[in-house]
């Protein structure tokens, strides 16, 4: 299931960790933004979620840990997001632009399941303003600790847009989410570890090029003609620094995609594209960042349907 924004989720999957540059190109400071404001997102109207303690939603069993029994839903589906906890946590409450550490099962109204982290046996990790509504709004106001079943009307899941062939169009959404842990995201002021950037000896492949200096968004060109790639690279073309990444941490960092034809996809720097303003978290050990630097920017050429280039700075480690 694709519960993440997508641009955002290429740039977790399939990276290649090998040695690492720099940018290059002459350019207008003024032209190059040199800010970001996460406070765009957060500024997003907040939307209702009914919280219910009757059998209104499907019933659950397991406790907080174990792979939950979902059962079907019955009658017809709640037309708003509808949450319930079903155990209590004690710990630090959720707001709506956190990135939270979770398990979760879920399945469809009438009971098909179609993915559960539960049993690919490792939590997963996600900024709630990368998922659907149901989830960010859903779970805004919850606790670490806490056992939620969530039910999410189609508006606030993938609409009428199917998601392969387990999810279709239209459809209500179940969840049952463990909240194991949350933080709160980087604040957008602090870009001095990109700033204080080393570029590396790392060379930029023939054909593209970065304007704009360290600490502002790249402005990504690719040379009109040139070979698509066919293989995957990894380029870590500056140090940052901010503290070195140690396995384990979750980083945030701010990431630019241009395709192959030199459109820019999406950016979190200005919020373009499908990417939120702000900072994206992903596991440090699956970015190969482990022994990096905050700060650090790294570029990443990506074979595939459109073919593309990506840039991320790495804002914050924890």
């Amino acid at each position: 299931m694709k519960l993440r924004n997508t641009a955002a989720a290429l740039l977790v999957v399939g990276l290649v960790t090998i040695p690492l540059t720099a940018c290059s190109k002459e350019v207008d400071a003024k032209n190059c933004v040199t800010e970001v404001s996460p406070a765009a997102a957060a500024a997003e109207q907040a939307v209702d979620v009914t919280v219910v303690e009757d059998e209104s939603v499907p019933a659950v069993t397991g406790a907080f840990g174990e792979t939950p029994v979902i059962a079907p839903g019955t009658g017809e589906a709640p037309t708003v997001i509808t949450a319930k906890v079903l155990q209590a946590g004690t710990g630090e409450k959720v707001t709506a632009n956190d990135t939270v550490t979770i398990n979760y099962a879920g399945q469809l109204w009438d009971g098909t399941p179609f993915d559960s982290s539960f049993e690919r046996g490792e939590p997963a990790t996600f900024p709630l303003n990368n998922l659907i509504k149901g989830w960010k709004w859903g779970l805004a106001d919850r606790n670490v600790g806490d056992r939620v079943e969530l039910v999410i009307p189609s508006e606030w899941g993938y609409g009428d847009a199917a998601q392969g062939d387990k999810i279709p169009a239209g459809s209500t959404l179940v969840f049952v989410v463990d909240i194991i842990g949350t933080v709160h995201p980087w604040d957008g002021k602090d870009l001095s570890a990109l700033k204080g950037a080393k570029a590396t000896d790392e060379k930029l492949p023939k054909g593209i090029t970065i304007a704009c200096p360290l600490g502002a968004k790249p402005e990504i060109e690719i040379k009109a003609g040139l070979a698509e790639p066919t293989q995957p690279q990894t380029l870590w073309v500056a140090e940052g620094s901010g503290a070195t990444i140690e396995s384990g941490m979750t980083l945030e960092y701010l990431v630019t995609f241009v395709t192959w034809d030199g459109q820019t996809r999406a950016s979190s720097w200005d919020g373009s594209g499908e990417a939120p303003v702000g900072g994206t978290a992903a596991p440090a050990d699956q970015l190969g960042a482990v022994g990096h630097t905050v700060g650090s920017r790294v570029i990443q050429v990506i074979p595939s349907e459109p073919s593309m280039v990506a840039v991320m700075d790495i804002v914050a480690a924890y």
